[in-house]
């Protein structure tokens, strides 16, 4: 490569080598600071408002509450105990979701240093600064950001356990799998993965026995909740109308395509160094596993996720979120494979990876649901407290976070099931003239004039009549939120 004229290899290795610590904590930080500045960019919206009111509640109400929903309750009381220290605001929220991102950054550097190399690691963390996705998913107070921590844990207690075995190194390899039961029932993908383990080290009966007792326990580990799980994923194979089962070999890729940074050529890259990788460890099958294994451990999980989700839909980055410091690690393994041999193009496709990633780089990354500015406006324009129609019912706590903290930050920790759980909302918001759209019960004949909030991606209003009434004013953002003012038409 003409370039490669132009670069000191010697010196670049001696540089790279000497000074990982320093390198390792710029780029972890790098990837904090791009973090905090895109807080600003994503409103508190979707399910988010749920799992931090509910968090506000007691440990006792919290448990007892979550374990009748789709929600096991672990991220909901660590977001408890935050809360209680820092509040609800968004900059408090977002922060702890920061916080795991930063820790997720520092297990990769940590198991870069010990079990790739140093610039191997490096790539990782660039890789992971500059994830689009990572972005995303650190900006929603929900268990994804945690869960991802916890695989990127696992991971490296695994390959420290293979590499020295330990009986404390088995029992926090449980440790990290019931807190992942825990905290969201899609580990579930990653944990049974774990059973290959069984069969890879089959004929060392040690680590056979040792990953039968770790899978047994973290099973019986998971009993109190496993009623609850299978009733969800009967719900989801049912009822779940905002998952689809897979689109054939498309939704495969897209989630891959997602993971990339959008970039078709470093899924290219990692299918073809998959296939050199097999072709020149035809000799030794093992030794060519053993570099290239962890991409091929996210690819198992990563299809078993897929092929389930045929039957019970549970597919799509946020579900698949947990796996990505899998995917990055395993890159970036995949990546140097070969680095002795062929330092040079290594360091080229290094080069043109992360040059890829910068350039298909958002930073100003919204979900498309500017709730907080949607609320701010018609709070302005809605003075006199105008009858006024929520749709959807569901996104009350989303509207109530942002019209009145104050009212969202009281708790009712008497409620028993999950049913009624919004009541002293929906009676609030009465109060205020405000009602909530369930299943078009609302008469608004009788009124003058009302105010519709489409909360609903810019769906939802022309599922009322709305024949006796014309639109007065109305306020879109983002093409998918609006605030709309009907009065009724003139001649009549």
């Amino acid at each position: 490569m003409i370039i490669s004229k132009y670069i000191n290899w010697p010196k670049l290795n001696e540089v790279l080598n000497n000074n990982f610590l320093t390198i390792s904590a710029l780029l972890v930080a790098l990837g904090c600071l791009l973090r905090l500045v895109a807080i600003p960019y994503a409103g508190i919206t979707g399910d988010e408002p749920f799992s931090v009111w509910v968090a506000q509640h007691d440990i006792v109400y919290i448990w007892r509450f979550l374990l009748q929903g789709n929600n096991p309750p672990l991220f909901e009381t660590i977001l408890h105990y935050w809360i209680r220290v820092f509040g609800i605001s968004i900059w408090a929220l977002r922060s702890l979701m920061l916080l795991f991102s930063a820790a997720t950054a520092i297990v990769i550097a940590a198991f870069g240093y010990k079990y790739l190399s140093k610039p191997a690691t490096y790539f990782a963390l660039i890789f992971f600064a500059l994830s689009n996705i990572s972005i995303y998913i650190c900006n929603e107070v929900r268990a994804y950001t945690p869960l991802s921590f916890l695989v990127v844990s696992s991971i490296y207690m695994i390959y420290s356990l293979h590499t020295r075995y330990s009986w404390y190194k088995a029992l926090l390899i449980i440790l990290i799998n019931i807190s992942l039961c825990y905290m969201h029932y899609v580990s579930f993908f990653y944990i049974s993965i774990q059973a290959l383990f069984i069969v890879y080290y089959w004929r060392q009966t040690r680590y056979a026995w040792t990953w039968i007792i770790i899978l047994v326990l973290t099973g019986i580990s998971f009993m109190p909740i496993v009623i609850n799980f299978l009733k969800l994923m009967n719900n989801y194979h049912a009822t779940a109308a905002w998952m689809t089962a897979p689109n054939g070999i498309v939704s495969y890729y897209d989630t891959l395509f997602i993971f990339s940074n959008r970039n078709v050529f470093i899924l290219c890259l990692i299918a073809a160094l998959i296939i050199v990788s097999f072709y020149f460890g035809r000799i030794n099958l093992k030794e060519a596993l053993k570099k290239i294994n962890l991409i091929l451990l996210f690819l198992a999980a990563y299809t078993f996720n897929y092929v389930v989700s045929f039957v019970y839909p549970v597919n799509g980055e946020r579900y698949t979120f947990l796996l990505y410091p899998l995917f990055v690690l395993g890159l970036a393994q995949l990546l140097f494979a070969f680095e002795c041999k062929y330092t040079k193009w290594i360091y080229g496709l290094y080069f043109i990876c992360i040059v890829l990633m910068y350039l298909h780089f958002n930073i100003k990354i919204s979900k498309g649901r500017d709730f907080d500015k949607l609320v701010e406006k018609f709070k302005q324009i809605n003075i006199d407290s105008t009858f006024t129609i929520i749709n959807p019912g569901y996104y009350q706590l989303a509207f109530l976070y942002h019209f009145d903290k104050s009212e969202f930050s009281k708790v009712n920790n008497t409620l028993n099931t999950i049913d009624n759980y919004d009541a002293d909302i929906e009676k609030y918001l009465r109060t205020k003239n405000i009602f909530l759209q369930k299943n078009n019960t609302i008469a608004i004949e009788s009124l003058r004039e009302f105010y519709y909030i489409d909360m609903n991606m810019g769906v939802g209003s022309e599922s009322m009549t709305l024949t006796h009434f014309d639109i007065d004013t109305a306020y879109t953002f983002w093409n998918q939120l609006n605030i709309i003012h009907y009065r009724r038409k003139s001649s009549e």
